[in-house]
């Protein structure tokens, strides 16, 4: 555990697939007093945490098509869609339900299978997660109770208003880095109950803040 003294008074939580990328660049590029972490995420990382937070659907086809794109392989190769993967997962009956578990898993095997290669599991403040980093629920991340919520559909918006609001001059743009293609996806019925479901503490915590991102 970290030394309550080294705690930065600003730190970034990087959610995957919630625009941190583009945060830590800004960070970066305008030398702004805020310490980013990677998604591993210490147990104790900032006096005021900040994170990004998104749409659970829209994260789900974000980390779909990401994967897609950044590492195709045979799995994610197996569906035509998120909704065909949220399907699958859903369904012990689906000819591609094992497949989808492994897409979304963060087992030695599902990645061995994924990647070809051994890869360390996925960790979030020392603890092994259930699934990759991509898709495991948002609330994972929310383990200090982060003081900054920032919406991912208004990002640049409440970043620019965020580091005013700290004090920390004039926020840099936001650079588009790692973006998943565009585009809204249709969700069956089946699919949507399935990721309501995977994503409920998300769902809740949204609804707690009354935060409509």
């Amino acid at each position: 555990m970290s030394n309550p003294d080294d705690l930065a008074r600003y730190g970034f939580v990087h959610i995957p697939k919630n625009g941190g990328t583009s945060i830590v660049s800004a960070i970066a590029d305008g030398g702004l007093a805020i310490r980013a972490c990677g998604h591993a995420y210490p147990r104790r990382f900032g006096n005021e945490e900040i994170v990004v937070l998104r749409d659970p659907f829209e994260r789900f086809s974000s980390a779909f098509r990401y994967g897609r794109k950044a590492w195709r392989n045979p799995i994610n190769d197996a569906f035509a869609s998120a909704n065909d993967l949220a399907e699958s997962a859903a369904d012990p009956d689906h000819p591609k339900h094992a497949t989808a578990l492994i897409e979304l898993g963060n087992l030695p095997e599902h990645f061995l299978l994924r990647n070809g290669k051994p890869v360390p599991q996925h960790t979030v403040a020392g603890w092994i997660i259930e699934r990759n980093w991509i898709y495991e629920p948002q609330s994972t991340w929310l383990l200090n109770a982060p003081v900054h919520l920032l919406r991912y559909h208004r990002l640049d918006e409440d970043f620019s208003a965020l580091v005013e609001r700290l004090g920390l001059g004039r926020a840099p743009a936001l650079p588009r880095l790692n973006e998943s293609e565009a585009g809204p996806e249709h969700y069956s019925p089946l699919a949507r109950s399935f990721l309501e479901s995977l994503y409920d503490p998300d769902f809740r915590f949204l609804e707690s803040r009354h935060l409509h991102v």
